[in-house]
């Protein structure tokens, strides 16, 4: 039969089943008598959008043939390569693989469609039908994860993409494997969880970019949310109900931690960071002992990591979850504040004691001085002193001002007042000047509340009277005007007015 013939036929069957309910052997002859190896690319495409419309409208019957149909349309697709035909073939096998009973040919489905993955496919330019390899990528995926009896032939696969495909490959196999973990189920990756473990912790602990990271951390995540969420716990007498290949990754990530010296101590931490919100007993894992490192080796952490990690700490809790800080708030905030004095911890410690002083009754007014007092000594500094972080801390200062205004009032205040001057400073003190634009600035973000505002034009009334008459606050026994120096004068009247 020519190939042109077949389209006009297919029409005609369909249309057929369209009037009448099938009888079975008729659909085998699809399989039967349709070559698709020797098809060109249109007709090929016919036959996939007809067995499409047959899995629409007559889903039931299909099913009722059971492995007659589900082992042709294996037969039939096996090894199409155009991207055309390819989006329609994805969704019919998504259809089989979530419909039918594919016991008897798990190997078949694995072949047609774990075959094409990763994508490779690039358009050419100009390409007029649009395809592309994410809408490619997109129908695939599904198809890879859409049952579990795909788990014992798929993570070898993916662990060999991992371990010898480019950075481009391993994204997409990291990508694919936070998809497929939990659809393959507990079992699969407590079975395969050392090998999948030591190649995520490769890409952790040595990665080749961020982005690689990034998605290797996601994929951990998911992997432990799978063993996590039914954990086997080989030792009753433990405190917890966490999985015991969990507790084998977290501990060697403390291990990691307990050498600060060593780059890996900082990738440890990220691990731990992300494990934060699975589970309760996993934070309550992170608060007890992550939090006893702290005290000896901040510094040897550049503190950066620590304090991110206090920062995950507190940013991840909501009201209900408010119990779980209170054994672990004072580690916490000593951590936060010791951040502080790190300037690579500076800005994750300022949002870590930002989401703190947010939880409801957390902290304390006590509590909330001695952030004041830790954090005010940035107030004013130097961009170069501060490290960038002059935005975060007065955003942290106005943020307590809400909730203590005494604080602010006594402690930063004061301060940034005194720093005004009672006298115009030279012309070429640029430094001086500088110094009085970021306390007026700091005044001006801080002085919003309207006790703090009083406080604040009742001050500065007072600096520009002291500025608008020099004579009179400059000794009580001001000289005559006669030997006052005429520069003098304007340069303070014209520093006045610039103010």
């Amino acid at each position: 039969m020519p190939s042109s013939d077949i389209p006009n036929l297919l029409n005609t069957y369909v249309d057929y089943t369209s009037f009448f309910f099938p009888s079975y052997p008729e659909y085998p002859s699809i399989f039967t008598h349709v070559k698709m190896r020797v098809l060109v690319q249109s007709t090929r495409f016919f036959i996939f959008n007809t067995i499409n419309t047959l899995l629409k409208s007559h889903l039931d019957d299909l099913k009722a043939m059971g492995d007659q149909f589900v082992s042709g349309y294996a037969t039939l697709a096996s090894g199409e390569k155009d991207p055309r035909n390819l989006t329609v073939a994805f969704a019919i096998a998504l259809v089989i693989l979530t419909e039918f009973d594919i016991s008897k040919h798990v190997e078949d489905y694995f072949d047609i469609t774990f075959c094409y993955f990763p994508i490779t496919f690039r358009p050419p330019p100009n390409d007029p039908y649009g395809i592309s390899a994410d809408d490619l990528e997109s129908s695939l995926l599904p198809c890879l994860s859409a049952t579990p009896a795909f788990g014992h032939l798929g993570v070898p696969l993916f662990l060999e993409k991992l371990t010898t495909g480019s950075p481009v490959t391993k994204r997409d196999t990291l990508r694919a494997m936070s998809l497929c973990l939990p659809a393959y189920g507990s079992s699969v990756a407590r079975e395969f969880g050392p090998k999948i473990w030591s190649a995520l912790k490769l890409e952790i602990f040595q990665p080749v970019d961020a982005a690689t990271e990034k998605a290797a951390l996601d994929t951990l995540q998911a992997f432990v949310c799978v063993l996590q969420s039914s954990p086997m716990v080989a030792d009753e007498g433990q405190p917890d109900s966490m999985d015991d290949f969990v507790r084998t990754v977290c501990g060697d990530c403390l291990d990691a931690i307990g050498e600060p010296e060593k780059p890996q101590a900082k990738a440890g931490m990220k691990i731990l960071c992300s494990f934060i919100s699975i589970a309760h007993m996993l934070f309550q894992y992170f608060s007890h002992h992550v939090l006893q490192l702290t005290d000896t080796r901040v510094e040897n952490l550049s503190s950066y990591a620590i304090a991110q990690a206090a920062e995950k700490l507190v940013t991840i809790f909501h009201d209900p979850m408010e119990d779980l800080l209170t054994p672990s708030k004072d580690a916490v905030l000593g951590l936060l504040t010791v951040g502080l004095k790190a300037p690579s911890a500076r800005v994750p410690s300022l949002h870590g004691l930002a989401a703190l002083i947010h939880i409801p009754s957390a902290v304390t007014k006590d509590e909330l001085g001695y952030i004041v007092l830790e954090v005010s000594e940035f107030v004013g500094k130097e961009p170069d002193e501060a490290e960038d972080s002059t935005s975060d801390v007065l955003s942290l200062l106005s943020s307590i001002a809400i909730l203590a205004l005494q604080h602010l009032a006594t402690q930063v205040l004061p301060p940034l007042f005194l720093a005004l001057p009672d006298c115009a400073p030279p012309r070429d003190a640029r430094s001086q000047r500088s110094a009085y634009w970021r306390a007026l600035s700091a005044l001006s973000q801080l002085c919003t509340h309207p006790e703090l505002f009083k406080t604040f034009v009742i001050q500065l009334m007072t600096k520009l009277d002291l500025l608008c008459s020099p004579l009179l606050g400059a000794s009580a026994d001001p000289p005559s005007t006669d030997t006052l120096d005429v520069k003098v004068l304007v340069s303070q009247s014209r520093y006045w007015h610039s103010m």
